[in-house]
C-alpha cells in the first residue's frame, strides 16, 4: 500500500510501516529547531507581548491555551497556543473548530487567520516536544479516532510533530472540515515521514515563510478594505 493509495476505511487496520530515521538527521534537525525557535522567539517577543495584552483586555480570560496533544512515539504533551476560544474543552469533550465557530473570541478570529495563535508553539520546539517541521499534532480524542480510521496514520509517530509541514505547504492548512482534507493531510504527513531529510525541512520552512507572508498581506488588505 503506497502513500497515494491511503484511504478512509472506517475501521482500524493494523499495518506495520518501517520508517528509519537516521541519528545524524535527528541531531541536525534538533540543532535547526533550537536555532530557529530561539531566533524567532527573540524576534517575535514584542508581538507576543502585545497579543498577550490584547487577549487579556478584550476577553479577560487566560492568555495561553494548553491542551494535551499526541507527539512522537504516541506520547502526550502540553501544547502552548494563544487562547482564541471561549470554552475550555477537556480531552474527552474536545470538538474541532468549525467555520464561524461561536466559541472564537473577538481577537481569536484574527489570530487564527494570521496563524499568530501558533507562536507559543515555538516554546514547545525549544523544549524538544515539537519540531519546526513535522505533522501537525492532534488533540488526544481526535488522534485516537484518526488512528482507528485511517491506514498508516501511526507512521506520524516516528517523528516529532511540527509547527508546519508538507501538508501545510501543499494547501492542507486551517480547518479540516471534510474527509477529503483529512485524507490529504494524512497522505502528506506520511509522505513527509517516509522522505524526511534536512533539505526537505529547509524547503518546507522557506515555502512556509512565503505562504504565511502572502496570507498575512491578504488578511491585512481584507481588513483595511472594510
Amino acid at each position: 500500500m503506497t502513500v497515494k493509495e491511503l484511504s478512509y476505511i472506517g475501521a482500524k487496520v493494523t499495518r506495520n510501516t518501517i520508517v528509519t530515521i537516521l541519528p545524524s538527521y535527528s541531531l541536525q534537525k534538533r540543532i535547526l529547531d533550537i536555532l530557529l525557535s530561539s531566533i524567532l522567539i527573540m524576534i517575535m517577543f514584542l508581538p507576543m507581548l502585545i497579543i498577550s495584552i490584547l487577549i487579556r483586555v478584550t476577553s479577560r480570560d487566560d492568555i495561553f491555551y494548553c491542551q494535551n496533544r499526541v507527539g512522537i512515539n504516541g506520547e502526550v504533551f502540553k501544547i502552548f497556543k494563544f487562547k482564541t476560544l471561549k470554552s475550555k474543552d477537556s480531552d474527552n469533550d474536545f470538538k474541532p473548530v468549525i467555520a464561524n465557530d461561536p466559541r472564537i473570541t473577538k481577537i481569536g478570529n484574527f489570530l487564527r487567520m494570521s496563524y499568530l495563535d501558533e507562536l507559543p508553539n515555538l516554546f514547545n520546539v525549544l523544549f524538544g516536544q515539537m519540531s519546526i517541521v513535522g505533522p501537525r499534532p492532534h488533540a488526544v480524542k481526535m488522534d485516537d479516532e484518526l488512528n482507528q480510521a485511517y491506514l498508516e496514520y501511526s507512521t506520524r509517530y516516528n517523528v516529532k510533530p511540527g509547527i508546519t509541514g508538507l501538508a501545510q505547504i501543499n494547501g492542507y492548512k486551517g480547518l479540516a472540515d471534510s474527509s477529503e482534507k483529512i485524507i490529504g493531510r494524512i497522505k502528506n504527513d506520511v509522505e513527509y515521514v517516509e522522505e524526511a531529510n534536512l533539505f526537505l525541512d529547509i524547503k518546507i520552512v522557506c515555502l512556509t515563510i512565503i505562504i504565511v507572508f502572502q496570507d498575512f498581506l491578504k488578511l491585512l488588505f481584507s481588513f483595511t478594505s472594510i
